[in-house]
């Protein structure tokens, strides 16, 4: 079935400024060939037709709406193709370990907010991916903003994956975000909006897991494997900073080196269900030199909330102290 829409599509944002645009400089080590290697096998097949397990999505967008309360909810892009979803159902456990060991070992900057959620989440699709565990990401945009011990941030969007886990209790799969820079549970869809946001309205896409930016501020995506190299530059260089912000803050944390995902059984490893797992067995493969970056594919869309938008503080309105 068709995109749907169910609001005017605004106008295209500002790039923002602090957006990792890949003009980095590498050391020796970094001339690596990606596309030299052989092509791995697809570890888990993807699942036939018959395989597809259905969810009710429109009823979990009804749900959410309740779930919010007396903020607003619209939705400006929802995908209704991701009633079936693209992979297995996992269970919370699964989810747990996997989250806490992007964080704590991936080299992905989970820790870093001001700008990168959409690099961070394409990381995590891809993960998910190769592990045959469906995905999509849920887009919120609004007058947002959280801070950690590194930083104060305001957004006008936000993204992280979606992922229908098997319920404890009964079974069925229900809809958790798996966002590590608010810890390594998966939470409810509401539980993790109102971590960040600070408005009374706010706009939803649900959109499948190629989409980079949100849709109506750049192209629409139909392969993940597109802003691949995008999201490991961005993730790379923001790894960077935020090595940079611990410093700064007096932590110990010796030289700064960069993290890699190019070869399999990268991005750290946990144990599920009596069985060793890493977050990427086939490795992150981009498919060319990172000394001959190619442009991005259109200017970065930041979050920051500087990079907000035409008129976005008439529409989405911060609610007062």
């Amino acid at each position: 079935m068709p995109m749907i829409s169910t609001s005017p599509v605004p106008a295209a944002a500002k790039a923002g400024s602090n957006a990792r645009a890949g003009n980095r400089s590498y050391e020796p080590h970094d001339q690596v060939l990606l596309g030299s290697r052989p092509e791995p096998l697809l570890l888990i097949p993807p699942p036939s037709p018959r395989q597809q397990v259905q969810v009710d999505l429109q009823g979990f967008l009804r749900q959410l709406e309740s779930q919010m309360g007396d903020v607003v909810v619209s939705y400006a892009e929802v995908d209704d193709n991701l009633s079936s979803l693209n992979g297995r159902v996992p269970t919370g456990p699964e989810l747990v370990a996997m989250a806490d060991t992007l964080q704590e070992q991936s080299g992905v900057p989970f820790e870093y907010i001001r700008d990168g959620c959409y690099a961070r989440a394409h990381m995590m699709a891809e993960s998910f991916r190769q592990h045959g565990i469906n995905s999509a990401k849920i887009f919120v945009k609004g007058s947002l903003g959280c801070e950690n011990k590194y930083q104060d941030v305001q957004w006008w969007y936000h993204v992280a994956p979606l992922v229908w886990i098997e319920d404890e209790a009964t079974g069925r799969p229900v809809p958790r975000v798996i966002d590590p820079s608010f810890g390594e549970k998966p939470l409810e869809p509401a539980e993790w909006i109102r971590r960040f946001n600070q408005g009374g309205e706010i706009e939803v896409d649900i959109v499948s897991s190629p989409q980079y930016y949100p849709v109506g501020y750049g192209r629409r995506d139909r392969t993940l494997e597109a802003h691949l190299p995008d999201a490991v530059d961005v993730s790379q260089g923001y790894a960077e900073d935020l090595h940079g912000l611990k410093q700064r803050h007096g932590e110990q944390t010796g030289p700064f080196l960069e993290p890699h995902w190019d070869y399999p059984g990268s991005g750290g490893s946990y144990r599920y269900a009596d069985q060793d797992e890493t977050i990427y067995p086939e490795g992150v493969l981009v498919g060319r030199q990172l000394l001959d970056r190619l442009p991005q594919l259109q200017p970065a869309v930041s979050p920051s909330w500087d990079s907000r938008p035409e008129g976005w503080e008439q529409r989405f309105r911060r609610r007062e102290p």
